[in-house]
């Protein structure tokens, strides 16, 4: 799409994802071990053991977004985009089967620029907030739940180059990433 002299450019978009798992195990009581020889590995097989549903684990994602750019001037883009999430997560323990429940709506998106500084070099800047969970969220069980998603942001300024009739490529950059509110052992 053109407006005035600057050529915008953006999708928008909707996903929906359930992933529906059953966790387990071996027997329980039981631990098996391998010692492995990174020198002279050797195969590993089944250690025969009965498998053993542990606990049952629901994720449904719904999440609208959307990105684009705008052309400021044919050396000059910005970029941008935001994602909003709704994530139901359901953890159920067996054979308690007693459900534990959580929600989160992060909000989360990114925004930069971009400066060709000819057709085989540019500059570019961005700036992005992202969440994710205290652990992967088909091992959160219903103690964890308990804690917000952790959230980050990241800062980068960098440039690309190519040479050799662009055979080469190469990035310089400087980022810096932050995360808060980790969740941490303590003794």
């Amino acid at each position: 799409v053109n407006i005035g002299d600057h050529l915008l450019n953006f999708t928008i978009g909707q996903e929906l994802q359930r992933n529906d798992l059953h966790r387990g195990g071996g027997t329980f009581g039981q631990t098996v071990r391998f010692s492995v020889d990174p020198y002279n590995p050797a195969p590993i097989y089944d250690p025969g053991l009965n498998y053993v549903r542990q606990r049952d684990v629901l994720i449904n994602t719904r999440a609208l977004f959307g990105e684009g750019f705008v052309e400021i001037t044919k050396q000059l883009k910005f970029v941008g985009g935001l994602r909003w999430e709704q994530i139901a997560l359901d953890y159920v323990p067996l054979p308690s089967r007693i459900t534990a429940s959580t929600q989160y709506y992060p909000t989360t998106g990114r925004v930069g620029a971009v400066y060709d500084l000819n057709s085989d070099a540019n500059v570019y800047f961005s700036y992005s907030r992202a969440v994710q969970p205290t652990t992967q969220l088909s091992d959160l069980d219903g103690s964890r739940q308990i804690f917000s998603l952790v959230p980050g942001r990241q800062f980068e300024v960098g440039t690309k180059l190519s040479t050799l009739g662009r055979r080469l490529d190469g990035t310089l950059a400087y980022y810096a990433i932050e995360k808060r509110d980790i969740l941490i052992t303590t003794l």
